[in-house]
């Protein structure tokens, strides 16, 4: 093989290898693909805490923050004695993922309504402020936590065992009264009222319901009876039982 022919079958190889090389280049790579992460796990109650390095960063340890929450927005915190849970929340309150946790605990742990979590909303834009103490009393003052009303329909003796007996005297046959009253706890009212007789011989009751319906004043009365010359006595004996309605 001449000189010339040996360059023209290495002008030819090396054309050849270039052309591989550019159809390698220009050929789509397999790109290789990161491990997926692995998804939240929820906790007890299907809430997701955001990563313990939120936690670390913010300087606020879960547990705590989780327990004081709820127990501060319902106002069962003394802040002047504990100031500090001021701070811890309000810590807690900046951080959206940390937000996000603690609304969800509020409604399936502690069974906050929807308009007591959205109460939440509000709470934790006050508490950014990093409020003091006094602000933080005068601000629940103010929007105080909405309540969910529970009505509960209890029956409660009002008087128990209220007796009288009358016995003649000389000649005469006097009655002889006897009375009770009863006051509703301040968040109830008396709703209705009923008699539990026990004895009774010639003898009569009566029970008056304030006009507030807050409380009630039971008497009763005895009387002689029969002739002057059997000279019966009378008597009798009662409970006396309120059914209230009651709001907590």
């Amino acid at each position: 093989m001449t000189a010339n022919q040996k360059k023209i079958l290495f002008g030819t190889t090396m054309l050849i290898v270039s052309a591989l090389a550019i159809r390698y280049l220009l050929a789509p790579q397999a790109i290789a693909e990161n491990p997926p992460m692995p998804a939240p796990t929820p906790d007890l109650y299907g809430c997701v805490a955001p990563p313990s390095a939120v936690f670390t960063k913010l300087g606020v340890d879960i547990s705590v923050a989780s327990a004081s929450y709820s127990k501060l927005v319902l106002g069962k915190i003394d802040v002047k004695t504990d100031p500090g849970v001021i701070d811890l929340v309000g810590k807690a309150s900046r951080e959206a993922t940390v937000r996000d946790y603690l609304r969800c605990l509020a409604v399936a742990r502690d069974k906050f309504t929807l308009e007591q979590a959205s109460y939440t909303d509000r709470f934790n834009a006050f508490m950014a402020t990093n409020p003091t103490p006094d602000q933080f009393i005068q601000w629940q003052k103010e929007n105080p936590f909405p309540r969910t009303l529970v009505v509960t329909t209890p029956t409660v003796v009002a008087c128990s065992r209220l007796s009288v007996t009358a016995e003649w005297q000389g000649v005469s046959s006097p009655e002889q009264k006897q009375s009770c009253e009863y006051s509703a706890p301040p968040n109830c009212t008396i709703i209705s009222t009923s008699i539990q007789p026990h004895s009774d011989s010639n003898g009569s009751n009566a029970v008056s319901v304030a006009p507030d319906s807050r409380s009630l004043k039971a008497t009763v009365t005895a009387r002689p009876h029969g002739s002057f010359a059997d000279r019966k006595r009378g008597w009798i004996d009662i409970t006396v039982n309120a059914s209230l309605r009651c709001e907590a």
